[in-house]
């Protein structure tokens, strides 16, 4: 995992519960090392999301200004900064199956805010150790299942992390599947090479697109260090402006 200061963005939804949100979240998010900006921007927060890259964004529920579907639909924008930042919502015990409904389509997990101090370290953990992700689009080579057989093919790359990456196309694909793969790096001479699994198709509504996720079971020789420095410059380049 590349070592930096993590940066988390709470949305407290209603000025009133920002006290109330902080409190709770402050002091399990120190021993993450984070960096916590809360913004009561209300519709402005759109803005927010799309210029600026987060490690993790924290939503009170029910939101209004603007309404959680606005939200989610500029943070997973194709082009926003924040497109592939987890999103945990705080809700109400009472609130939480409406809560609940927004996972799977751009919130990554909902908890509520009478939940104890365990239960909200285990979700945060979770997200905050999801390894970060950069944009990144070139022609992978791959094998994948084709009947009996299996056939090596080119896909489009979305995007790529130290653990896995995400495949524009070939929604069909079973979860689970073994994917063999081949990967060039910008501005490296040597592919590289190893084996992924399928987890999860994509959904229009959290990346916008038709493929699916994988994650990297192996790669070979010095590909995971190389792929890590890459990833490294990905996000310098970002933070700077240069992609």
């Amino acid at each position: 995992m590349i070592d930096r200061e993590r940066k988390v963005l709470v949305i407290p939804g209603a000025r009133a519960r920002e006290t109330e949100l902080m409190r709770l979240l402050m002091p399990l998010l120190v021993p993450f090392g984070c960096s916590t900006e809360c913004s009561t921007e209300r519709y402005g927060v759109t803005a927010t999301v799309e210029r600026r890259r987060f490690d993790l964004v924290v939503v009170g529920f029910p939101i209004d200004e603007p309404p959680l579907t606005a939200l989610l639909k500029s943070m997973r924008w194709k082009q926003a900064a924040c497109r592939c930042t987890p999103l945990l919502v705080v809700s109400s015990r009472e609130q939480k199956p409406l809560a609940d409904d927004y996972v799977g389509r751009g919130a990554n997990r909902v908890i509520s805010s009478d939940a104890t101090d365990w239960e909200i370290d285990s979700a945060l953990r979770e997200l905050l150790a999801v390894e970060p992700r950069v944009r990144y689009s070139t022609l992978v080579k791959i094998e994948l299942p084709h009947g009996r057989r299996t056939e090596y093919t080119m896909a489009q790359l979305d995007n790529v992390s130290t653990s896995g990456m995400l495949i524009r196309g070939h929604g069909e694909v079973e979860v689970g599947a073994p994917m063999p793969f081949e990967m060039p790096l910008s501005g490296d001479p040597t592919p590289i090479r190893g084996l992924a699994e399928v987890v999860r198709p994509t959904t229009r509504e959290r990346e916008g697109l038709v493929g699916f996720a994988a994650r990297f079971v192996r790669i070979d020789g010095d590909g995971a260090d190389r792929l890590e420095r890459f990833v490294r410059q990905r996000m310098v380049e970002v933070d700077s402006g240069q992609v």
